[in-house]
């Protein structure tokens, strides 16, 4: 059931061929049977302590596991049809309707245990015993050999993987990344309103692309290219549904610096930035204050198949602990939409991330941590500070006074983050990365911030090249005196900037009226799958491909500061033989009519 649920909407399988998404079904069902024949002994040891004092226990204990899975799946079912229907879920349930969902599904998983337990002794028990028997046999001998025919241990990624070493002597790193700001609403970059005092003076002491881009349209795909220095088109990852496939699993930054000795952190959001969810695979130690042990079969060729199981997990999960009242199920569309009703706030997390710090402060292990910031995000905003919205109602969305005030909260934020790290000692030996994963309304061709300090204020100073997010793994990877990685497509800001170099950033196949970042199910163009648009700027050219409707659209980034000579920027034609070789290079096959 959930297989269907998973080919029949946008996923992880979409890129995937027909047959290898019956492989990720049959091999799934492989480790979950056998799980559950792991569990018979434990069952069989319970069955002889309690029949003597219950003595009908026979008849049901031994298909409590097989119930149990299918009435956690008949709740998924029912939950997948009414929000599908209705736009209801678990999730929109208060107190009354929760237990209601418990009743539903206790009464579900009693009336399964007692249908199997009265068929076990119907006339017709051994012929169904005998069909049941084939059938369980086939359902885990052919996985088997499927199994057999295609594992592959990968030794190399694991090897890869494991090669740890202590190192005492490396910066922390932090990435600090607050949704959707433009550089334009920032007095750090020259706005009239006094949003960013605090940012303002740190700039004079760091690093500063003036002329920072986005390469993705929407947070997933955006985090994921800053984490791997890859661009979108080569990962496969821009929207919610996208996951990092292959060995772009293992190809990032955070492993790298695993690798070396550094506690790796991330502090996300459920599911849109949710490095789990994304499939970063032996990268974080700890995911949103919870720690997040390495898999062991990692790196093997079950990679899919484990992911698919954690997700059917977790999905399971969330739903049981919320119906139970153990713990409120989080809405994560609400979550990246409406700052005013979020369960997790930015204060949130950065109290953990100064947890995490007071723990390397104590073990003297270098920590690199990656926090995504959902106060400035929109299209509502609920910031602590009213200065510009004071006495004002938010009455429609996008308001620039609560939008600059969130601003202002970002820059308080960045402020005590700045002073715990001095009080604490560890400002000079911390690098801090100020940036946004794309402009305000999921733009990637308006400017954004990029600013980096170095320990000591090294390397202090402005850029005035394009740069771009991607360019912020290699950048560290320099800073560290580590060789940049084949697969890294940014650019060392550390080294000079090519005036002339392409920025490529994607936007996804868009419904009408909705964000890159909460599409779900989407028409699909043929070739570039998700991709719905790519855009290509040079200076302060920007041009447009769209590539679901074969247009080209030109423009130019708004009050762009020291524009280059027009003869000096590519022609619609070249920049279209550029855009074709790579994608030829990330692996798609251009349409004739390309």
């Amino acid at each position: 059931m959930e297989w269907v649920f998973f080919i029949t909407k946008s996923s992880f399988m979409d890129m995937y061929r027909f047959g290898e998404k019956i492989k990720i079904l049959l091999l799934s069902g492989l480790f979950v049977a056998v799980a559950v024949i792991l569990i018979i002994p434990v069952l069989v040891i319970l069955d002889a302590l309690l029949s003597p004092i219950i003595k009908q226990i026979s008849r049901f204990i031994y298909f409590i596991p097989a119930a149990l899975i299918l009435a956690c799946l008949g709740l998924i079912l029912i939950d997948n049809f009414t929000y599908t229907l209705i736009s209801f879920g678990i999730v929109d349930t208060d107190n009354f309707t929760r237990a209601l969902y418990l009743v539903v599904f206790a009464a579900g998983f009693l009336y399964i245990l007692k249908r199997f337990a009265s068929a076990i002794q119907s006339p017709g028990c051994g012929k169904l015993n005998r069909s049941s028997q084939i059938a369980a046999f086939l359902l885990v001998g052919v996985p088997l050999v499927l199994a057999s025919i295609t594992y592959q241990p990968g030794d190399n990624v694991r090897d890869f993987i494991q090669q740890n070493s202590t190192s005492t002597n490396r910066p922390n790193i932090i990435l600090l990344n607050s949704d959707g700001i433009n550089a334009a609403n920032m007095s750090a970059y020259g706005y009239e309103r006094d949003t960013t005092p605090f940012i303002t003076e740190l700039t004079k002491k760091s690093l500063v692309g003036q002329n920072n881009f986005s390469n993705a349209s929407a947070s997933r795909g955006s985090e994921t290219a800053t984490l791997t220095g890859k661009l979108p088109l080569f990962t496969r990852v821009l929207i919610v549904s996208n996951t990092l496939q292959d060995v772009n699993r293992y190809e990032h930054i955070p492993g790298r610096l695993k690798r070396i000795g550094y506690k790796t952190i991330s502090l996300g959001v459920k599911s849109y930035v949710d490095v789990n969810s994304i499939n970063f695979t032996n990268a974080f130690d700890e995911v949103n204050c919870t720690a997040n042990p390495d898999s062991p079969l990692s790196g093997s060729s079950f990679d899919d198949e484990l992911y698919f199981i954690s997700s059917i997990r977790e999905r399971i999960q969330d739903r049981l602990f919320h119906i139970f009242f153990i713990e409120k199920m989080d809405n994560a569309y609400t979550e990246v939409t409406n700052a005013m009703t979020s369960d997790i706030s930015d204060q949130e997390r950065m109290d953990c991330l100064y947890n995490y710090l007071d723990e390397a402060a104590q073990t003297n292990q270098p920590v690199f941590a990656h926090l995504h910031l959902m106060g400035t995000h929109g299209p509502e905003f609920d910031p602590d500070a009213e200065v510009y919205s004071r006495d004002l109602e938010q009455d429609k969305e996008w308001m620039t006074d609560f939008y600059d005030d969130s601003i202002i909260d970002f820059d308080q934020e960045v402020e005590e983050l700045v002073t715990y790290l001095k009080d604490k000692g560890l400002y000079d030996n911390t690098i801090l990365v100020i940036y946004t994963d794309h402009g305000q309304k999921w733009s990637t061709t308006t400017r954004i911030p990029l600013i980096i300090h170095f320990p000591n204020d090294e390397h202090a100073g402005l850029i005035t090249e394009n740069t771009q997010n991607i360019d912020i793994a290699p950048t560290l990877m320099d800073y560290l005196d580590l060789p940049k990685p084949k697969w890294m497509t940014g650019d060392s800001l550390l080294q000079p900037v090519d005036p002339n170099r392409l920025i490529i950033a994607t936007r996804a196949v868009r419904n009408e009226d909705s964000s890159d970042n909460v599409v779900t199910d989407e028409a699909k163009v043929p070739s570039f799958y998700q991709f719905g648009s790519v855009s290509m700027i040079q200076c302060q050219k920007i041009t447009i491909f769209d590539l679901q409707h074969t247009e080209v659209r030109n423009g130019t980034v708004s009050d762009y500061p020291n524009p280059c000579p027009e003869d000096t920027l590519y022609s619609t034609e070249v920049l279209h033989d550029k855009l074709g070789n790579v994608l030829l290079q990330a692996g798609f096959d251009l349409p004739p009519v390309w």
